[in-house]
């Protein structure tokens, strides 16, 4: 009698002890780029057209950074994908709602219009991203090319960016601080920059 006791106590004790181990390892951290504090207003051209309103297409991205996962690539090109730390939202709508928010503090004179409304006539700013994560190294790597086009799908400007610089401090939450100041200040502020000056 005592010994089967002791064999159900056991196993009781054993598969809540296995519960436990399986909550830990099933534990995920989830994760938004942050959004920095408000920047002052660019001075425009005087000769910009500011009637047209500036519509953002849904930014463009590999596939691989379409993932739920926050990836790591090492030069070699070894992609790494981590099972316990996740984006919040896909990392294109991400980029697409601060690009929005930035350029409108940056521009607040032109009309800003998000990928998912259709308004017509508009110019549309195309922004396709290459690169946009770390490596186990703390190297941070944002490249791609955007390109502005006239309603008639006309080339207005287009360029090249690429951008890269260490971590300052290790672990995802500084990664993710730091992806979002180098997307906001490289990439971002130099597009506005053009557009404020263009004829």
């Amino acid at each position: 009698m005592r010994l089967t006791r002791r064999v159900v106590l056991l196993t009781v004790m054993l598969v809540l002890l296995s519960g436990c181990a399986s909550s830990t390892a099933l534990e995920t951290t989830q994760y938004l780029l942050p959004m920095p504090e408000q920047v002052p207003m660019l001075k425009t051209s005087a000769k910009m057209n500011m009637n047209q309103p500036i519509q953002i297409k849904a930014i463009k991205m590999p596939g691989y950074l379409e993932k739920p996962n926050i990836i790591m690539v090492d030069p070699d090109g070894q992609v790494y994908l981590a099972s316990q730390h996740l984006w919040a939202e896909s990392l294109s709508s991400q980029l697409e709602k601060m690009t929005l928010r930035r350029l409108k503090e940056r521009l607040p004179t032109i009309t800003w219009i998000p990928s998912y409304q259709y308004i017509r006539p508009h110019l549309l700013l195309d922004i396709e991203v290459y690169r946009f994560h770390a490596d186990r190294h703390g190297k941070i790597t944002a490249s791609g090319h955007w390109s502005l086009w006239s309603a008639s799908k006309q080339l207005l400007y287009e360029a090249s960016f690429e951008s890269v610089e260490m971590m300052q401090q290790s672990g995802y939450p500084a990664m993710t601080r730091q992806l979002s100041h180098l997307w906001l200040t490289q990439i971002v502020d130099p597009i506005a920059t053009t557009l404020a000056t263009r004829q």
